[in-house]
């Protein structure tokens, strides 16, 4: 392997490095009950694992390795983590065995990236089959500071969350392993189908990650997570109804 090649596949696995560190720091913090501060490791580490596949495949440097290291270090910090947050933040008052609905979860992130990975067409994929776990960890941790926002404490704070997240938790751990098409992230590519909506989306997405941080992630994950279930269902309903005929 020439010099060249090692230094174009050393960058992305640069990025992939940093969202293992995030991902095994918010295990720390969360263990010493540093529950926002381990919730924002694990979205710096989604941060990282969006850029490391996008250098991969603007500078050509995909690989086998490549895809195995980050499948490493996503369980790390979408399955363990968001598992240890989880637990931490409501599970553990909640009986003896109920460290399990994480267990599962982390179950079902292992086995999504294990069928990633036997399933994976390379860089150009559209879709993925299957809930990504950089997504339900995401939705699930980033819950924490959203549900210190004003905004939830005014509107939402007599609901009980702990019923909330443990029906989530199962939700996501299902759709994990389901086959269920997500888009992957739109091309920003001038003649793109949705490249200028891709652009201004990740702009207006940019502008709330630095200004209303607390608002962001979750709402826009859980939109993402449902999205899937509910196209997949009104596509049922519709292909049903169509069969029937008039």
């Amino acid at each position: 392997m020439s010099i060249r090649r090692k230094s174009r596949l050393a960058l992305p696995g640069a990025f992939t490095s940093g969202n293992l560190f995030f991902g095994f720091y918010a295990v720390i913090a969360a263990i010493r009950l540093e529950l926002t501060l381990a919730t924002w490791f694990v979205i710096f580490g989604g941060i990282l694992d969006f850029i490391d596949g996008k250098v991969a495949k603007f500078s050509r440097a995909y690989s086998r390795f490549g895809t195995e290291l980050d499948s490493l270090a996503d369980i790390i910090t979408f399955g363990v983590a968001p598992a240890v947050i989880m637990f931490t933040f409501f599970l553990r008052e909640r009986g003896e065995w109920s460290w399990l609905l994480v267990l599962g979860f982390l179950f079902a992130g292992t086995l999504r990236l294990a069928r990633y990975n036997v399933e994976d067409p390379g860089p150009g994929k559209k879709v993925f089959n299957g809930l990504p776990i950089p997504v339900a960890g995401i939705s699930l941790v980033s819950f924490i500071p959203f549900s210190m926002t004003p905004l939830y404490q005014r509107y939402f704070s007599a609901a009980d969350y702990e019923k909330f997240l443990s029906v989530f938790i199962v939700l996501i751990s299902i759709l994990m392993i389901s086959n269920i098409q997500y888009p992957n992230f739109p091309s920003l590519r001038r003649g793109g189908l949705v490249g200028p909506l891709a652009v201004a989306s990740m702009v207006l997405f940019g502008i709330g990650i630095f200004t209303v941080p607390d608002y962001i992630f979750f709402p826009l994950s859980f939109l993402y997570v449902i999205s899937g279930l509910v196209k997949t269902v009104a596509i049922g309903l519709w292909e049903k109804s169509a069969d029937r005929g008039p």
